[in-house]
């Protein structure tokens, strides 16, 4: 329950910060600009979407599974493999949130998205009443 509760707080911090990353951010022309391929730009960003809504996850999330490990008696090897499996479980919703992102913004303006999420994060029967308005 507690990894179902990680992955879809994971998942919707995600879909905001790839919102407010990819979409609406001030630079977003300066970036443009730049001698940079459209892939190097898209990593660089998606990296910094990455740590910039997971870290309370890990941070607060491996105590989590430590203690998980300390009551039900695991060895070594469960706790070697912890940020092993940390990393995929933290890029895997990151992925699901920038494709839910890149979703929504084909439908929707990118700022009527991001008032509808800050507007109403924990409901979403009022997000999809929202966006069919």
């Amino acid at each position: 329950m507690v990894i179902l509760t990680f992955f879809a707080v994971l998942v919707f911090s995600n879909v905001i910060t790839a919102l407010s990353t990819f979409y609406l951010s001030d630079d977003l022309e300066l970036v443009g600009a730049l001698p940079v391929s459209g892939d190097s730009l898209f990593l660089a960003r998606f990296l910094e979407m990455v740590v910039d809504s997971s870290w309370m996850v890990v941070i607060f999330g491996t105590p989590v599974f430590i203690a998980y490990g300390a009551v039900y008696e695991a060895g070594p090897i469960y706790y070697a493999a912890i940020p092993g499996v940390l990393i995929p479980f933290v890029l895997i919703p990151a992925g699901f949130g920038t494709i839910a992102t890149m979703a929504l913004v084909s439908a929707f303006p990118a700022r009527r998205i991001r008032d509808i999420l800050f507007c109403s994060p924990f409901s979403p029967r009022v997000f999809c009443f929202c966006c069919s308005a």
